[in-house]
C-alpha cells in the first residue's frame, strides 16, 4: 500500500507539472514527460525495472507501446494521455504495485473516448464483483473463467475485436509475477485463484487510433477475501482544460 500511495503522489505531481508546461504553451514529449516521472521514483523511495509508460493519442491505440526518443509524440491538447506506472519500495522483497489512469488533455468531446471509457470502467467494476462473489460463495476462481468474464461484457457491447490482451497479471516482486493470470486470450491459465495472490485487473479497448486503459490491482486476503488495493478512477482526469 506504501508504494501505491507514492505512485499516487507522482501522478499527482505529473499533473501539476504538465498542466503548467501547457498552459505555458512549452514543449513536452511523451519520452521528455516518461523520464520526468521516472526521475521521481528515487525522490519517493520507489524502484523498478522499467521506466513508466506514457501514450498520448493516436499511440494509446496501441496496448504494447513504449516511447523512444526519435519517435516520441509531442503532447499536444484535445487527446488521450495514458499512464502506465509501475513500482515498489525500495526494500527488499517488496511487492510491486501496478497502475494505469487516463487523462484528457485540452478540450474533451465525448463521443466514442466516452464510450470506450465507460465500457472499460464497467468491465473492470464488474470483475471485480465477479471475483468478490465467487470467494463468497467459495467457487473455484481460475485465470480463465476471470478473463472469459471480462470478455462477455464487452462481447455484449459488440466491442471484442478491440479487446486484444489478457485482463489481468499476477503481481510479486516483479511487476509480472510467476502466478496465475487472468488469462483466456493469450493463454489458457487454469491455475487456481489462491489466498494471498496479488493481481491486476485490466480492461483496455483500442481502436485504430484511440486506447482506453483501467488497472487496478487486487489482493486475496485469506480471512478478507478480495480487496481492492489501489484507487479506483470512475472518470477522465483532465489536464489543461
Amino acid at each position: 500500500l506504501e508504494a501505491v500511495d507514492k505512485i499516487h503522489s507522482i501522478l499527482d505531481l505529473m499533473g501539476k507539472h504538465l498542466n503548467r508546461i501547457l498552459k505555458d504553451k512549452q514543449k513536452i514529449t511523451e519520452f521528455e514527460l516518461t523520464n520526468w516521472i521516472y526521475d521521481r521514483y528515487d525522490e519517493f523511495g520507489l524502484i523498478s525495472d522499467f521506466p513508466p509508460i506514457v501514450a498520448y493519442g493516436q499511440n494509446t491505440s496501441n496496448p504494447h507501446y513504449f516511447p523512444i526518443k526519435e519517435k516520441s509524440l509531442e503532447i499536444l491538447p484535445s487527446n488521450p494521455l495514458l499512464i502506465d506506472i509501475f513500482a515498489k519500495i525500495n526494500k527488499p522483497n517488496s511487492i510491486y504495485a501496478d497502475i494505469t489512469w487516463m487523462f484528457w488533455i485540452g478540450k474533451y468531446e465525448g463521443g466514442v473516448a466516452e464510450f470506450l471509457f465507460n465500457l472499460v470502467i464497467q468491465t473492470r467494476d464488474l470483475v471485480v464483483n465477479y471475483i468478490k462473489e465467487k470467494w463468497r460463495a467459495k467457487e473455484k476462481i481460475t485465470g480463465k473463467s476471470v478473463d472469459r468474464y471480462a470478455r462477455s461484457i464487452v462481447i455484449a457491447q459488440g466491442c471484442d475485436q478491440y479487446f486484444v490482451h489478457r485482463t489481468g497479471h499476477n503481481i510479486h516482486t516483479s511487476v509480472h509475477g510467476w502466478g496465475v493470470n487472468f488469462d483466456g486470450y493469450e493463454s489458457i491459465d487454469n491455475r487456481l485463484v489462491l489466498p494471498n495472490m496479488l493481481f491486476s485487473i485490466e480492461p483496455g479497448l483500442y481502436t485504430s487510433n484511440l486506447g482506453v486503459r483501467s488497472e487496478i490491482n487486487i489482493f486475496i486476503h485469506p480471512e478478507k477475501g478480495p480487496i481492492v488495493t489501489t484507487p479506483i478512477q470512475h472518470n477522465w482526469s483532465f489536464i489543461a482544460e
